[in-house]
């Protein structure tokens, strides 16, 4: 990448990086280890022209619970009350904001860390 004259890195987190859940030690430490990775790349490759950013979706409307509970998809709906914006996202938006961090438009972010949450860790 450095060769080629510098890129962007968009790596995925997870709320859990910065929001505590019961049950989660493992999976919400390597979330917080993949947020940490982020700017640690972003400040020793940031003069090579590469960028680095991480998203940390929320609930996200996809089929990770399938197989593990009955009903998955109704099961993470059910947590859109939960966020200030009432429903639960989609994986659409999700990609939208990766696009949009691996793109010129964000020419000037490195090293951040883009909740999409739906607002949850806001409040």
């Amino acid at each position: 990448m450095a060769a080629g004259g510098g890129g962007a890195i968009v790596n995925v987190s997870s709320i859990s990086a910065v929001a505590a859940f019961e049950t989660q030690a493992a999976y919400a430490s390597s979330k917080a280890a993949v947020a940490q990775l982020t700017k640690v790349i972003a400040i020793e490759y940031g003069r090579m022209g590469i960028r680095c950013n991480a998203v940390a979706p929320g609930v996200i409307e996809t089929d990770i619970m399938e197989g593990v509970v009955e009903n998955g998809r109704e099961m993470l709906r059910s947590f859109g009350d939960a966020h200030p914006i009432g429903r639960i996202g989609q994986p659409q938006e999700v990609a939208e904001a990766i696009a949009f961090l691996a793109s010129p438009a964000s020419s000037f972010i490195t090293g951040s860390l883009l909740l999409v949450d739906g607002g949850y860790t806001a409040q």
